[in-house]
């Protein structure tokens, strides 16, 4: 499985805190699907054996949480300041 994109929280748009996603597009083989982040976050954390990869790195989506309780994913390792899966390209959600 691959992530290959990312749609952040409304005002957040261009944040580079992997907190601030608000879902993420997986695709597994031909498929893709939009993925909330606390879904994906009970995913990982039920199935810790499955590694779902950032599209253009050797990075890995783990599920994490904040000090103050908020769960999120991230990527690992992560060898810079600002995480793997802040690269991904970004989707904005249209308003009606």
């Amino acid at each position: 499985m691959l992530a290959v994109c990312l749609i952040m929280k409304k005002g957040a748009e261009y944040s580079n805190n992997p907190r601030d996603i608000m879902s993420l597009a997986i695709q597994d083989g031909n498929s893709c699907k939009l993925c909330m982040i606390s879904r994906l976050y009970r995913y990982l954390k039920a199935n810790p054996n499955i590694k779902i990869f950032v599209k253009g790195s050797t990075a890995y989506l783990v599920p994490a949480e904040s000090l103050n309780g908020e769960c999120y994913v991230r990527s690992e390792p992560s060898l810079s300041t600002v995480d793997s899966l802040m690269y991904l390209p970004r989707y904005k959600v249209l308003e009606k």
